[in-house]
């Protein structure tokens, strides 16, 4: 019987990494050396009780988190330069922008260029480069609160992120994420390692807790705007994305049935 589970699940495996040649945003490269690690949680235990003890529950967004969450390529405050995007992320842009201006009032300058848009901001990267220590990466104890944890991976999400049915949900970050999925009760997180990728070498495929889910919720709208932007600028056709939705949505129920 686990012989034959084991095998069901490598076959569930095989199947979804074959999916993911037309993935979101044509950045998650494929690399022969991938690592693919299978986590079981207690999700499924906790959920009656989430859902009675969040009902009426409205987020609480931490500014500062839920920028960080959004970073891709941050100076850690040297000079103006507070990030960079890509072209068809000019909806992120422009809300950040208005964000900024109404959570820290911070005046954020966009610059369009070859490559997309630079935003600068003196200001919010010497405010955000108090989270980074002094190798770039995020200090181990900036997250002190359920809030700060799903702001972060509220602006993971929005920037890196794919909703695949009403329970299950993708990310790409790095290691960070899968810690602090952990610390929110996230169960059946299925989590590809790849060597080359930007942000991080982690696809993370995940069912959230209740609390993350109100958190990802309050930003979908925004999402689906970037994630429209994103088909447009790259010419996606309507039948190639429904295709897409399609076959990933139909895998992923497929793979997350067996846990």
């Amino acid at each position: 019987m686990c012989l034959f589970r084991m095998i069901i699940i490598r076959i569930g495996i095989i199947l979804l990494i074959m999916c993911f040649s037309g993935s979101l945003q044509a950045q998650d490269i494929m690399d022969e050396e991938e690592e693919v690690i299978v986590i079981k949680d207690r999700w499924k235990a906790t959920k009656e009780g989430e859902m009675e003890h969040y009902k009426d529950y409205v987020p609480d967004i931490v500014p500062e988190h839920f920028v960080l969450g959004t970073l891709q390529f941050f100076n850690a405050g040297e000079g103006d330069q507070f990030d960079l995007y890509q072209h068809y992320e000019e909806p992120l842009v422009n809300y950040l922008i208005k964000f900024a201006a109404e959570k820290f009032k911070i005046s954020l300058q966009k610059e369009k260029n070859d490559r997309g848009y630079t935003v600068y901001s003196s200001e919010l990267s010497n405010k955000i480069k108090n989270y980074f220590d002094t190798d770039r990466k995020l200090k181990d104890n900036i997250f002190n609160s359920d809030e700060e944890i799903c702001s972060f991976l509220l602006g993971v999400y929005y920037r890196n992120g794919y909703k695949i049915n009403d329970s299950i949900f993708k990310i790409r970050y790095g290691d960070t994420a899968y810690t602090l999925l952990k610390k929110m009760d996230c169960g059946r997180i299925f989590n590809i390692k790849y060597k080359y990728m930007i942000p991080g070498g982690n696809v993370y495929y995940f069912e959230p807790s209740i609390l993350l889910k109100k958190y990802l919720d309050t930003i979908e709208n925004e999402r689906l705007l970037l994630y429209q932007s994103f088909l447009e600028y790259n010419d996606s056709s309507k039948e190639k994305e429904l295709q897409y939705r399609k076959d990933e949505k139909e895998k992923m129920e497929s793979f997350f049935h067996y846990f």
